[in-house]
Order: C-alpha cells, then sequence, then structure tokens
C-alpha cells in the first residue's frame, strides 16, 4: 500500500491551488464541496473559479511564499519544472501536497469519489491509472442507492440514542445489523 486512505475535514482550512485550467478547477471544486477556504494562484483563471464558494482568486504568476499557511496544496499547471518546485516548498513546510499527474511529487492524491454523503466510496489507484478509478466509480456508483445518503443521515442522528440503549457492543451491532437489513432502509432509499 503506497498511500493511507484518509478523510480530511478541511471545512474553513486554507488551501491552496495552483493553476487556472480545466483541471485546477476540477480539483478546487472538490476542496470547495469539502469546505475548504481556497486560494487560487495562476496568471489566467478560468471563469468556472468564480461559481465555487470561499475562494480568492489570485491572477499572477506563482511565488514561492504562496504556499505559507495552507494546509492541503494543489499544483496544477501545465509546467512541470513549476509543478516540481511547489511539490518541494510545500514538502518542506510540512504541507500536503498533490501535483496532478505526477504520483511521484505527491504526498496525497485524490481519489474517485462516489458522493453519497455524508457516506462517501474513495477509489484510488495511487495516482497509477486514474481513468480505470473512474471506471470503477462508475461500476460501485450503479450498485449503491442514491438513498443510501439519508440512511446514514437517519443512523447519525440516532447514534447517540442507540449507544445509550444498548450500551454493549456487541448488541449494538446486531441491532444496527437488523436495523440496516429490514424495512427502515428500504423507506428511506424511497425517501420516507
Amino acid at each position: 500500500m503506497d498511500y493511507l486512505p484518509v478523510s480530511l475535514r478541511l471545512t474553513a482550512q486554507p488551501c491552496l491551488v495552483v493553476g487556472g485550467g480545466l483541471v485546477a478547477l476540477r480539483k478546487a471544486a472538490l476542496l470547495s464541496r469539502a469546505g475548504a477556504r481556497l486560494k487560487v494562484v495562476a496568471p489566467v483563471i478560468a471563469e468556472g473559479f468564480g461559481e465555487l464558494s470561499n475562494t480568492q482568486m489570485v491572477t499572477r504568476a506563482y511565488d514561492a511564499g504562496d504556499v505559507e499557511g495552507a494546509r492541503l496544496v494543489v499544483a496544477a499547471t501545465n509546467d512541470a519544472k513549476l509543478n516540481a518546485q511547489i511539490a518541494a516548498e510545500a514538502t518542506d513546510r510540512g504541507v500536503l501536497v498533490n501535483v496532478v499527474d505526477d504520483p511521484e511529487h505527491c504526498t496525497f492524491v485524490m481519489p474517485s469519489i462516489v458522493d453519497r454523503s455524508p457516506m462517501l466510496v474513495a477509489i484510488s489507484t495511487a495516482g497509477a491509472a486514474p481513468v480505470l478509478a473512474r471506471m470503477v466509480r462508475g461500476d460501485i456508483e450503479a450498485l449503491l442507492p442514491p438513498g443510501l445518503g439519508l440512511v446514514s443521515e437517519l443512523l447519525s442522528r440516532h447514534r447517540v440514542a442507540v449507544k445509550a440503549a444498548l450500551p454493549e457492543l456487541g448488541a449494538r451491532r446486531r441491532f444496527m445489523e437488523a436495523l440496516l437489513s429490514g424495512v427502515v432502509v428500504e423507506l428511506a432509499y424511497a425517501g420516507d
């Protein structure tokens, strides 16, 4: 295993995206959906960035100090040398960095995601075969009902009460498995 799969809480965290093209926009959109406070730096920034929430756009070339204070950096320029420089600066400062299409310079990779929020399924090939990851994502999306997020929210809302009523882990697990195999889940999938 080359990478440890983790889920990061990025709500209101400062994140930097260097690059203003469509690839950078896709990465920035994911970070925006996760609630990150984005700074996008590029000489030219695509129109779609303006639709992202919590996004500051800086229309200029990258400066070495731009990674300062960021929790996470995405280098998505079409200049491999600049991307490597950004990766080195981020790594030197202990900041997580993803260099698009260059796993050797990454300290993290962005997986392909099946989003049934709050449930997420991440598929990664450690950057080796992104098209394969997207194809597998499509297969998994077809298997998981759209209402799975509603089921997850329902379980979250009642988690504390269930834990109080069933303090023994084994009994709680059996209850949850029975619940998830029954009519309640079918009703939730139907939006009820």
